[in-house]
Order: structure tokens, then sequence, then C-alpha cells
């Protein structure tokens, strides 16, 4: 049995098998006539929200408690009791979980576990598929990583976070108490996924322990992640230039606050750059017009100097020094 909670931001289907998510799309984002898929996930133990670590758990039927934008999934064992406690938003692209495990047995109970967060990323092409990264911040630094085709990989250390991005849209795993680092793992099927592992969780007999975790699943929009408070903007890579991609967005975004339409804004930043880098264009012009000048004279030097590199490059440094000629442009 399945349920979708529909917000202003995303459209999230839920199963009552294993009580996860399996199916994402952000209503803010059309393709195709419809909202685009974030993602569309089939094997419950690969699903977001999938507990990884305990046997049977994500193939067994919750019940189900609605009360608008928060859900509960429970499920009741002869050792314990797990319940995952839902709360949507209708104003960001945020989701709140609290798990809460209850100790049936007359003694400690033991369970450390996994809780998936990125799952089975959409990417629109072949192109695209290469801009799929897994990214995490263990220990105050951010790693990046990629795993071989049905491999596990852990990473030991308190994790801040960890996503799964592809080349507009990420999903980042939060959590709010201590953890033991992050597992990842791309399938057989090309199903990259990541989350966080959760340990030490002992639970005396008669008790119960909680774990709670935001998620996040939209834009890689600095704006609109930074405004959400939780400290996930670092998830963003620009990439080695990201100094000037930066400044660029910075750019766009006042541009388009002046004229609200994407592609003039574009135009617009094109012309202010070509305006910015025109006497960088001019110079350069410049000093390959005096090279071509000067052709004659340095092709008559190789001539002349061929058997000898170190007199050749002397009088080539003469020759640009002399006509006042950046080879470099």
């Amino acid at each position: 049995e399945k349920i979708k909670v529909i917000t202003k931001r995303y459209i999230v289907t839920l199963s009552n098998i294993g009580g996860s998510v399996s199916d994402l799309e952000l209503n803010d984002y059309k393709l195709n006539g419809g909202p685009l898929v974030l993602a569309k996930i089939a094997l419950p133990d690969e699903r977001i929200f999938s507990i990884d670590g305990i046997n049977y758990i994500n193939n067994s039927k919750f019940e189900l408690e609605r009360n608008g934008l928060n859900i509960d999934y429970r499920l009741r064992t002869e050792k314990f009791e797990i319940i995952k406690k839902y709360n949507f938003s209708n104003d960001n692209y945020g989701i709140e979980l609290e798990i809460i495990l209850k100790n049936f047995q007359n003694e400690p109970l033991f369970i450390p576990y996994g809780l998936i967060g990125g799952s089975n990323i959409e990417f629109e092409s072949k192109f695209d598929e290469r801009y799929i990264s897994l990214s995490a911040k263990i220990n105050d630094k951010i790693s990046n990583f990629k795993n071989k085709k049905d491999q596990v990989t852990f990473r030991d250390g308190n994790t801040t976070w960890a996503a799964l991005s592809n080349r507009y849209f990420s999903m980042i795993l939060k959590p709010l108490d201590s953890n033991l680092g992050i597992f990842s793992k791309t399938s057989v099927s090309n199903n990259s996924l990541i989350g966080i592992r959760m340990g030490g969780l002992e639970i005396p007999s008669g008790k119960e322990i909680s774990n709670k975790f935001f998620f996040y699943a939209g834009p890689n929009d600095e704006g609109t992640i930074k405004a959400l408070g939780k400290g996930l903007e670092d998830s963003l890579n620009y990439g080695f230039f990201g100094g000037i991609s930066k400044w660029l967005l910075w750019a766009l975004r006042l541009l388009h606050k002046i004229v609200p339409n994407w592609g003039v804004a574009l135009i617009l930043l094109a012309i202010a750059v070509s305006v910015i880098l025109y006497p960088l264009s001019i110079t350069s012009y410049k000093s390959m017009k005096k090279l071509q000048i000067l052709q004659p004279h340095m092709d008559k030097l190789r001539k002349e100097h061929k058997e000898n590199p170190k007199r050749l490059q002397k009088e080539m440094m003469e020759l640009y020094k002399k006509h006042k000629v950046n080879p470099m442009g």
C-alpha cells in the first residue's frame, strides 16, 4: 500500500513495506509535462529512509498513522518496536525524520543500524550520468568518492552530512545525533546510494532511544540550501574554478532580479563579462599581431642557431625585448 504526500515543493510516495520512500518528485520543476522525477526506487532495501543492518525490516509491513503532513510508520516484533516519524514541509525542500527504537526484552538490546539517504538519483542522458557524485563531510572534511559496481564502501568518523547529487539536484541526509560514519554502494544496475551509520545503540530493558535526521531533496542552489539553516551549503561542488563560478552565479541572480527572464539575464551577463575582459583581449590581440610581424625574423634565427638551442633562446628573448612583445600574449 502506497500513499502520496503532496506539498508546494515535492511529491513523496511512501510504502508501508519498510515504511520508506519509493518515489520522489519535485513540483517546482517540470519535465515532459509533469513534476520532475528525482528518484524512483523499486527495491525496498534501496529506498530512501530504508534501514540497513536489521534483517527483514525493509520487507516487513508497517502500520500507518497519518495526520496531514505528519506520518508515522510503526512495526512491532517480539523483541522491539521501530517507529518512523515523518514531518513534511510545505515551504521548503526539507523532510524531518525521527526513528524511535523500543526494547521489549528483559535484557539490554544492541542495535547498530544504517539509514539510507540518497538513492537512485535520476539523470536525463548518458552525458549527465558523469555528473552523479557521492560525497560526505566526515570529521569536518569533505570527501568525494565513487564505488565499483556492487561494492559497499565504509568511511569512519562523525558525519555532518552525506549527499548524492546529479548535475542539477541533490539528496542530502544530515544526522542530528552522533554517528559512526557513512556507507555507500553502486549496485549492478548502477543505482548509487549513500547513508549514515548509527552505532553504539544499546537500549536498556523496557526503554527506548531515538535518532533524528534532516533530509534535503532539491536544486543545487546555494541560496535555497543556505536558507534552511542546516549547514548543508558546503555540499555544493563548484569544481576547480569555484570562486569564479560563485561570482558569476551571484551576478546572474542579480541581473535576474532586474530583468526577470533567465535568457535575457544570461545575455546581459555575457555582455558584461566581454566588457570586463575587453582590455585583456585587446592586449592579447596586439601581442599576436606583433608576433606575426616578427615571424620571418624568428624563422631566420631558428635556421641560424638550430644547432645551438641556448643561443637561439637568447636571441629570441632579445628580439622580444627589442620589439616589446610578450610571447605569452
